[in-house]
């Protein structure tokens, strides 16, 4: 298998004032949300199946996390964005549609939507800009208004990158 490169996004709509702290997260008195979980569970996970793994999240400084003893993921500040080339295979936005419009074409675009309120994107013209959605559930997906109309893009079990032969599984399976 050849590991894909992937940026994931964690922008200002997922941070709130409450910008991840990525020494700490298992201790730190703030918590974690489950938007939280979802996005660290999903580049945790796939950084250790051998992955090329980037953070880009609201709030932070450049850093490396440290995911496991023998797995770091590179951390850098959401505005370093801009700067994600065609070398990345997927770029994995949560909740930020707005994320995804400077990422290259040749990636694949995914949006992971973790909000209860889709009513932000109901306007956008950046919807355009998303190969892939994701959701808590597939129902879900379906009754969220523009984003349930474009919910037939989802390919339950797979994320395929348009570089040949690189591929990697969902981690969770949608019905």
């Amino acid at each position: 298998m050849t590991p894909l490169r992937c940026a994931f996004l964690f922008g200002p709509i997922s941070t709130g004032s409450r910008p991840l702290d990525f020494q700490t997260m298992e201790t730190n008195k703030r918590g974690m949300t489950g938007t939280d979980n979802s996005f660290c569970g999903y580049a945790a996970a796939m950084a250790k199946r051998g992955h090329e793994v980037h953070v880009y999240a609201e709030g932070v400084e450049q850093q490396t996390w440290r995911v496991s003893d023998d797995v770091t993921v590179p951390v850098y500040p959401y505005a370093a964005r801009e700067g994600i080339t065609s070398y990345i295979d997927a770029v994995c936005s949560w909740n930020d549609v707005a994320g995804l419009a400077d990422a290259p074409r040749t990636a694949v675009r995914l949006l992971d939507m973790q909000v209860n309120d889709f009513s932000y994107l109901s306007h956008s013209g950046l919807l355009e800009n998303v190969d892939q959605f994701v959701a808590p559930s597939h129902a879900e997906l379906r009754r969220r208004g523009p984003v349930g109309r474009l919910a037939e893009r989802l390919q339950p079990g797979r994320i395929r990158s348009r570089r040949e032969g690189a591929w990697a599984l969902h981690l969770r399976e949608l019905p």
